[in-house]
């Protein structure tokens, strides 16, 4: 059985090693510090030495105003002093604070001196954004540091953001099939290996973000797989100065009310540990007794001004029981949850020109589920245990349900990035292009040992006698069951339930932020997405696939946005975009399934034994397990003769001609400024899904009678 949790770590470091030995060198571009140099005539002043030197870490980043007096800083988030120097004008210093995704405009005015001069300038950073229009807002380190979080869960704090669509945060900033993505450091971690995620997602200790970046709509066209929303973090980079943190969160059921319903006290326990140690970068989050464990380090090292490395590894595990609704399932359809993830991820920076900047990252993500139910067979596996300990004979009852089936999944992706950032006069452009490799081994046992619906009447009387030892398989006698069964599934594989997908996905953008006037930049942005197995066009499943069926090329992307300026503290901005979603997973790893199981659907025939199981013989086949080519050709699809059995067909199938859905995006909105800690913004904003899935009813195209 394949588990992250014996993975070896030499893959993830060769690829690490293989991104710092590139020749061509990249830079970890989170923010950016632009503006020009004037002196006190107006006129613009070349040749300027602009210097910004993290205040935390001691990281200097260097440029050079061009003819235009302009310049450019790709910095890391985090507070700055901005040195400006000229010989003959007096040295000219300003404070900042830069967070993530912004684009911070200083301004410098600097006077002639015949000495050795400086200038202290005081002011804040500017709280309107003068060169974007998108829609959205950032969590700044000090809300991180010192808002109270009830689970410490960081996307809680994505509710405050501008655009906020959600009255909860759980994984998603956005519940909704591919309208969100999740970004960590420039990686993409979101988990989307089927349409309803929300819960799945990769946990961060919240000690390890130091802080993001919601875009609420129109994000530029460098980013993409996302209809809707996107989050942009950053994680915690170390300092010059040892330093670190140790914090504890306790809740107990000891400080609880009863419920009003149960009238009693319900059990609750949640406590927590978490410590961090920022030089350099590392951290661990414990959670107990539900065994949650999170570790992240991270490494950054400045080999110049204009060479920088950046490392990080991260590890998450989650062990957890879920219980059965009492209501309306048995406790055998519980069992242990276990959620294990690793991510790693490198960045290399290197400033190219004054003007010009390459970027370059790579990584890779995995993520493992188990989902074990709480029922064994004599207290070990099931005899037939393809995935994990295997599961029992799943009994439906009218409004109850008796056991569950195993799961166990996995997400791993590859991803490499280049962004080429470059200015040319008036115009800020971005190219640049993504590859990434997404892999799923897809393993479900579903209904391979049998579901009996037997809800025709109701349960006998003496159901409780007919399981001695609940969560003891082999202790179950459903022979009673056979009269009120209307039918059984049972379902065989030819790869013990276990199906990998691999798609590609390549992308191509260009973004120009053109300055048409000192208070007009118009935004600018083309993307281009392909992916090679977004819809099972090359799958062979007849009637429905041909497989032969061309890719979907149409996912062409254009952006465009407006940023006026009334003054230095309004703007008015908006615009309009397509945005196109990841495709789901689910149409491709469930046709894949089809292929490879056989889904039996076996009428009650009125035999008595009909639910009687005993070595080696199951009553609804009156023998052995078929095989799955068996199977096959006793499928009516296959060969419609008396006595065939029907072939269940309950989840997604792709169809022929599908595409891959997107949004239409638009907004419009204005931002004041009052004071220097204050302002203010009104967004109207639209998005409208196109090509949403939605159930086809293809068998109305076939012989009703087959």
């Amino acid at each position: 059985m394949r588990s992250l949790r014996s993975c070896c770590v030499i893959t993830p470091l060769l690829v690490i090693g293989a991104i710092v030995m590139l020749p061509i060198l990249g830079h970890a571009q989170e923010s950016t510090i632009n503006g020009s140099v004037t002196d006190s005539t107006g006129a613009v002043v070349p040749g300027v030495t602009v210097t910004a030197t993290n205040i935390e870490s001691g990281n200097t980043f260097v440029a050079v105003t061009d003819e235009r007096g302009d310049f450019r800083l790709p910095v890391r988030v985090g507070n700055y002093r901005i040195k400006a120097e000229l010989a003959g004008f007096a040295t000219v210093n300003r404070s900042i604070q830069v967070l993530v995704g912004q684009t911070v405009v200083v301004n410098i005015q600097m006077e002639p001196s015949t000495v050795a001069e400086t200038v202290t300038v005081t002011g804040e950073s500017p709280l309107v954004d003068t060169t974007t229009s998108k829609v959205g807002g950032n969590i700044d380190p000090r809300q991180m540091q010192e808002l109270p979080l009830n689970g410490r869960n960081w996307m809680d704090l994505s509710l405050l953001a501008p655009g906020a669509r959600r009255n909860e945060a759980v994984g998603l900033v956005q519940n909704r099939q591919g309208y969100a993505q999740t970004q960590v450091d420039g990686q993409d971690v979101t988990i989307n290996y089927h349409s309803s995620p929300d819960s799945e997602q990769t946990s961060f200790n919240k000690d390890a973000i130091g802080e993001f970046e919601v875009i609420a709509n129109r994000f530029d066209a460098s980013q993409g797989r996302s209809a809707g929303m996107l989050v942009n973090a950053v994680t915690k980079s170390g300092t010059n100065v040892f330093a670190g943190t140790f914090g504890s969160y306790f809740r107990s059921d000891k400080f609880n009310a009863a419920d009003f319903v149960a009238k009693r006290v319900l059990p609750y326990s949640n406590q927590q540990l978490s410590a961090t140690s920022p030089y350099p970068a590392f951290n661990i989050d414990v959670h107990f007794p539900t065994r949650v464990h999170s570790v992240l380090g991270r490494v950054d090292y400045q080999f110049t001004p204009a060479t920088r490395l950046s490392v990080r590894g991260s590890g998450f595990n989650n062990l957890f029981y879920a219980g059965a609704n009492g209501a309306t399932n048995h406790p055998s359809a519980g069992g242990t949850r276990q959620r294990v993830s690793t991510q790693y991820f490198a960045t290399l920076t290197h400033v190219l020109s004054n003007r010009t900047v390459n970027q370059l990252k790579g990584g890779l993500t995995n993520y493992e589920r188990q989902d074990q139910p709480n029922v064994r067979w004599k207290g070990e596996a099931f005899p037939y245990h393809p995935i994990l300990h295997g599961g029992p004979v799943i009994i439906q009852l009218r409004g109850y349900t008796i056991g569950a089936s195993p799961i166990n999944i996995f997400q791993d992706t590859q991803s490499i990035r280049d962004d080429l950032t470059t200015k040319l006069g008036p115009h800020d452009l971005k190219v640049g292009g993504e590859y990434l490799r997404f892999h799923n081994d897809y393993g479900w046992c579903l209904r391979c040992d049998g579901v009996i619906v037997a809800d025709t009447a109701a349960p006998p009387a003496n159901l409780e006698s007919l399981f001695p030892v609940w969560n003891d398989a082999s202790t179950w006698n459903l022979a009673p069951l056979a009269s009120i069964t209307k039918w059984v599934y049972h379902t065989v594989s030819d790869t013990e339930h276990r199906y990998n997908i691999v798609r590609h996905l390549f992308a191509g953008w260009v973004q120009d932020d053109w300055k048409v006037r000192q208070n007009v930049t118009l935004n600018l942005g083309l993307r281009y997405d392909i992916d090679s197995n977004a819809h099972s066009e090359k799958v062979r499943f007849l009637p429905w696939l041909p497989g032969n069926l061309p890719h979907d090329k149409s996912n062409l992307a254009p952006r465009l946005g407006i940023n006026f300026g009334l003054n230095d503290r309004t703007v008015l901005r908006g615009g309009y975009g397509l945005f196109y979603a990841f495709s789901p997973n689910d149409g491709v790893q469930q046709t894949e399934g089809y292929l490879h199981r056989f889904e039996n659907q076996i009428f009650y025939d009125g035999r008595s034994n009909f639910t009687t199981l005993r070595d080696g013989y199951w009553g609804w086949f009156d023998g052995p397990k078929p095989g799955f080519e068996q199977a096959l050709q006793r499928a009516c699809d296959i060969n419609f003769v008396a006595g065939c059995v029907y072939r269940s067909l309950t989840q997604e199938i792709n169809y022929p001609g599908r595409k891959t859905s997107y949004s239409h995006q638009a907004s419009v909105g204005i931002q004041r400024q009052f004071g220097n800690d204050m302002s203010v913004e009104v967004n109207y904003i639209y998005t409208g899904g196109r090509r949403e899935e939605s159930a086809q009813q293809v068998n109305l195209t076939y012989n009703p009678a087959t």
